[in-house]
């Protein structure tokens, strides 16, 4: 009895954990898939590109101090100071660059939509895969049976004189041909089960034939046309390719444009010599400033032009 119990403990325990049916199946493969992660972790970090565009525009603030020793008789000497920078108008450089973080974001959501359709494709075939194959495999199981019946039986007919050699012999190549196509079938189960594994991150045990139906299905052809178009995630994610690189554009030509900024500083500065000191009182300077660029040779300026062949590549 003991010996029993442990055998079904060991069955229970090495048997695999199965999706029973289509949906399972799915769930499963969003939850494990690597690459279906790989695409979230790439869209969770994209995410924050729209706020780092928005901290273009935001005040800067910082320090600054420094300290020397003269032997010559000047003495010590140091100095501190803060300076603060509140961007008033960038000619619309953050804004072309926010427009541009958020249509990238937009199209990595699309990329991840594509993934998941992708992964989609895959678990489906996968499963109609397996299904067909095991129940391939129980139909040749079933018909091994019959025939042993049908050979046992014709057997017993030919010993009573009833049935020939021949009728025997017909069966017994039948059933070796099932047999055969067995041994095929059970080879297309392992390479379905590797595929379905592969798919899914998991073994599979005996799979539901019962899947339900869409919800919604295109009436015609037209209507699944008109529905691709609009919901398509490759689609959508180079039309949202093209707007990021149309705001790239307008970001290029923002950079030849006049800004204003207002800037504020405070200091202090100090020395001591030798048997005298001095401290130099603190400053506080305010000031705004426009800058333009008259001409620009770095790398930079060549945005433009790449930007509108990235333009154009995509929307062709």
């Amino acid at each position: 009895m003991t010996k029993w119990l442990a055998l079904i403990g060991v069955a229970f325990f090495a048997a695999p954990v199965s999706a029973e049916n289509l949906r399972e199946a799915i769930a499963t493969a969003y939850a494990t898939n690597p690459q279906l992660g790989a695409a979230r972790a790439r869209q969770e970090a994209l995410a924050e590109s729209p706020e780092q565009a928005r901290a273009l525009g935001r005040p800067t603030v910082s320090a600054d101090a420094g300290a020397g020793y003269d032997r010559l008789g000047y003495g010590r000497a140091g100095s501190a100071s803060v300076s603060a920078a509140l961007p008033i108008w960038t000619g619309g450089r953050v804004r072309s660059a926010i427009r541009a973080a958020n249509a990238d974001v937009a199209a990595g959501a699309e990329a991840v939509r594509d993934t998941e359709a992708a992964i989609l494709e895959g678990v489906v075939g996968a499963y109609a895969d397996l299904l067909y194959n095991q129940q391939a495999v129980e139909v040749a199981r079933v018909g091994i049976e019959r025939l042993d019946d049908q050979v046992a039986e014709a057997r017993a007919r030919f010993g009573l004189g009833q049935a020939t050699r021949t009728d025997v012999a017909q069966l017994e190549s039948q059933r070796a041909t099932v047999v055969a196509n067995l041994a095929d079938a059970e080879g297309a189960l392992a390479i379905a089960g590797a595929a379905y594994r592969a798919a899914v991150g998991q073994d599979a045990g005996i799979l539901s034939a019962e899947i339900a139906p869409p919800a919604v299905l295109p009436t015609d052809r037209d209507d699944a046309r008109n529905a691709a178009q609009a919901g398509n995630p490759a689609l959508l994610q180079q039309r949202h390719v093209v707007d990021a690189s149309t705001a790239r554009i307008d970001q290029a030509r923002a950079d030849r444009a006049p800004s204003l900024d207002f800037t504020g500083t405070f200091g202090r500065g100090g020395r001591d010599r030798v048997r005298r000191r001095a401290r130099l009182r603190g400053g506080r300077l305010s000031r705004r400033r426009i800058s333009t660029a008259v001409a620009d040779g770095r790398p930079r300026a060549l945005a433009h032009p790449s930007s509108r062949s990235d333009e154009s590549r995509q929307t062709v």
